[in-house]
């Protein structure tokens, strides 16, 4: 048997993610495929050619002033994100709504109306460092400023990377990496709760700029802690996010 080489595994992997999210989230569409084999091969060839076309446009714009040891980063992240704007665009498409599940397009009957982010009052404009003042911030309930649990609508004011679009799956976790300072246990001016991680799980693509972090910690004793959070777009639950936290006293306690 001829081995394949990485452009033709890769294409498969791609044919195979296609296949399978549209034989379960798009059935109706799928069922008129006449032959489904045949057509996700063609289709996980396309998607492959066209993550390299785009890599390589965006690589050609690589900024001349870049340090030669974060190029090889840079470089990486300029194919992530391709990759990612790719298949939502051509593989993972919006999943059909379920005719014996009355509701919208990708959501389940437990998802509840929340208010949007246009109905909300701005946020958090007392947090000055850069992380949140490059966000916009929309409070839907909570104290973002105060101990709790809390919920807030975000979206990036600016790029992640100069000129380049930021994808849903980059706002995503770019909100959820504020689980923990919304929704903190402590006084921010006497402790310090850093996350270590950041583990965001998603069931679909993100719609629309807006990500809504809804966020709870938990504190122990020893010194340790956890956030999580349900994150949703204008269209329901979109996945969950969590960090664990490390919690110790601030040296310049005030």
């Amino acid at each position: 048997m001829q081995s394949m080489d990485a452009a033709q595994v890769s294409a498969v992997r791609k044919m195979r993610a296609a296949q399978s999210h549209w034989a379960q989230w798009l059935p109706q569409r799928y069922a008129t495929i006449k032959n489904p084999d045949e057509f996700f091969e063609l289709l996980g060839t396309e998607i492959a050619r066209e993550i390299e076309s785009q890599t390589s446009a965006r690589l050609r714009n690589e900024p001349e002033t870049l340090p030669p040891e974060k190029r090889p980063g840079w470089r990486n992240m300029a194919r992530l994100m391709t990759e990612d704007a790719v298949l939502a665009e051509m593989a993972f498409l919006t999943p059909e709504p379920d005719p014996d599940e009355p509701g919208t397009p990708g959501t389940r009957p437990d998802d509840r109306s929340v208010e949007p982010p246009q109905g909300c009052p701005e946020a958090m404009q007392a947090w000055d460092f850069g992380y949140a003042q490059a966000m916009e911030w929309r409070l839907l309930h909570g104290d973002p400023h105060g101990p709790g649990m809390a919920g807030v609508w975000g979206r990036p004011r600016i790029p992640l990377v100069q000129g380049e679009e930021t994808s849903g799956l980059c706002r995503t976790v770019l909100v959820a990496d504020s689980g923990n300072g919304v929704s903190a246990s402590l006084d921010w001016d006497r402790w310090s709760f850093v996350n270590v991680d950041l583990s965001v799980h998603l069931c679909r693509p993100v719609e629309g700029e807006w990500v809504l972090l809804d966020a709870a910690s938990r504190i122990s004793t020893t010194g340790s802690g956890l956030a999580t959070s349900v994150l949703r777009d204008q269209v329901g639950v979109l996945g969950a996010g969590a960090q664990t936290l490390v919690i110790t006293p601030r040296t310049d306690a005030r």
